[in-house]
């Protein structure tokens, strides 16, 4: 029997967060923050369905990249690595 997908549980912490942004005007890290966020639940998904056998290190690699480039472009020392 299959495991079914567990929904991420928060205290609503991080839409708080992405709120403050937009209202504070900052809505390109609020996006930016939004899609991280997307991200990660996403792959939270994916790792407790069916044990994670789903998850392909490729298909994240490729999703994490394009969910923190926001992130990474604004890391000097990221950008050297």
């Amino acid at each position: 029997m299959k495991a079914k997908p567990q929904k991420p549980t928060h205290s609503g912490f991080l839409k708080e967060q992405v709120m403050l942004l937009k209202e504070h005007g900052w809505v390109a890290h609020a996006k930016e923050f939004e899609t991280a966020i997307t991200a990660l639940q996403i792959i939270h998904t994916w790792a407790t369905f069916d044990g994670g056998r789903c998850l392909d290190p490729q298909h994240v690699e490729k999703l994490t990249k394009k969910a923190l480039k926001g992130f990474i472009t604004s890391n000097p020392k990221q950008n050297h690595e």
